[in-house]
This record gives C-alpha cells, structure tokens and sequence, in this order.
C-alpha cells in the first residue's frame, strides 16, 4: 500500500525538493555489516561496523548560515515529532527527543532539550559539535534528516520559547486521529522550564528519510539564489 504524500498548495509545490522526493532511487547494498557480540575475545572482520573515536581533524568548522529552502521550512512548520542525534569523541551515539523546534533569523536551528534525559547528548556536543535530526510527520510518515556544524549549547529562557505550545498543538492534531490525547504528548513534551536546554547549530545537509524508494537521496537546503 503507498504511504500518503504531503501536498503542498503554496508556491513551492515544483520545486527540486518536491521532486525528489517523488524521484525513485535504486537500492543500493548496505556498506557496513552487523558486529554480534561473542562470548570471548574474537576478531573484527575487515570493514566491519565499530566504534572508534571521532578524529579531531573531521569535526570542521560551520559554515555561514544561509536561507533555507522554502518547502523545508514548510515542513518543519507542522506537527512534527522530532529526535536529535550526536556521537561523542569516543564514537558513543547519543539520542534524545526535542521539545520544540525554532528557526533562527539567520536560519540556524535551535532544539530545546530536557535534562535529565538528554544529559548524554548535551555532553557529547560539548565534545563535537556535530548534531542531526529527523523530523517526522505522524499523519503522513514523511521525514526529512537535517545535519548540521558548529553547535552550541546554552540556557533556555521561557519566555524566548513561545514556539513550545504551539509545536506541542500542532503535534497533537497530527495523532489525535490515531486515538493518542493530550496526556500522551503531554508527557512526552511537557517539562518544566528548569530543566529546559537550547541546542543551537547551522544545517549543511538535508536528506529525505520517509520510507520508500527515495529514503535517503538528498534535498535542496538552501533557496537558490536570485539572478
């Protein structure tokens, strides 16, 4: 059964992102196999997936912000449910659910966070500043990864979070047809102000993920530039 689309009716309804995520991609095999743990000692095969440490020399500095493109700002406009990814400088994943989204006027991304649940993370992006996220549509299961450089971690003032309630709303229209109340979301994304952080960084690439033969092939980040 095909997954439902998105539609978007503004002006943004041709533009390269729209088409590809309507343009099928060939699979491809996977490039890393599975490390299954063993009683004793053994050794890793060639090219198997492991941790290692995260080398300084890859963690480069972020690029200056730029517009993003209009229909991901569409998409991170709905009620999206969005988690947040960060390894430390031994390789440790660390993932943590966002309480909100909030678009920069200089179009960096700022996530807010609760501790203690996203203690990990927080630690790990004071290591490498490297995050990413993927935000999801419940109601349509579309998805789109944004990674992003030169994170910074700071306090969260509530009263420059007036974007918290309305996420909150707009992802509870998204499930509620689902038979999920406001005392689910609420105890996924009701937190009190004091145990509130800000991870804030600049998008250098953006992917779509909704499950399908396009999961993975990149999307526009930015606007074009005007000619």
């Amino acid at each position: 059964m095909a997954l439902p689309r998105l539609e978007h009716t503004g002006s943004h309804v041709d533009s390269p992102l729209a088409s590809a995520l309507r343009q099928p991609v060939a699979a491809t095999p996977p490039r890393c196999r599975v490390v299954r743990p063993s009683p004793g000692p053994s050794r890793v095969a060639p090219g198997a997936a492991t941790i290692v440490p995260m080398p300084t020399q890859l963690v480069h500095p972020a690029p200056a912000p730029a517009r993003l493109h209009g229909e991901l700002l569409d998409f991170l406009g709905c009620g999206l449910s969005i988690h947040v990814g960060a390894c430390n400088r031994s390789g440790e994943p660390q993932v943590v659910r966002a309480l909100a989204l909030r678009i920069e006027p200089d179009h960096r991304l700022s996530l807010l966070l609760s501790t203690p649940s996203a203690d990990g993370l927080l630690a790990a992006v004071g290591e490498v500043p490297v995050v990413a996220i993927t935000a999801c549509q419940p109601s349509t299961h579309r998805a789109i990864q944004v990674k992003g450089r030169g994170a910074e971690l700071s306090a969260a003032d509530p009263a420059q979070w007036p974007e918290r309630l309305p996420f909150k709303h707009r992802f509870l229209a998204e499930i509620e047809p689902y038979g999920y109340d406001e005392t689910f979301a609420d105890a996924w994304l009701d937190v009190p102000p004091e145990q509130w952080r800000v991870v804030t960084f600049t998008p250098t690439g953006a992917w779509n993920q909704t499950p399908g033969p396009g999961a993975g092939q990149a999307i526009p980040l930015h606007e074009e530039p005007a000619r």
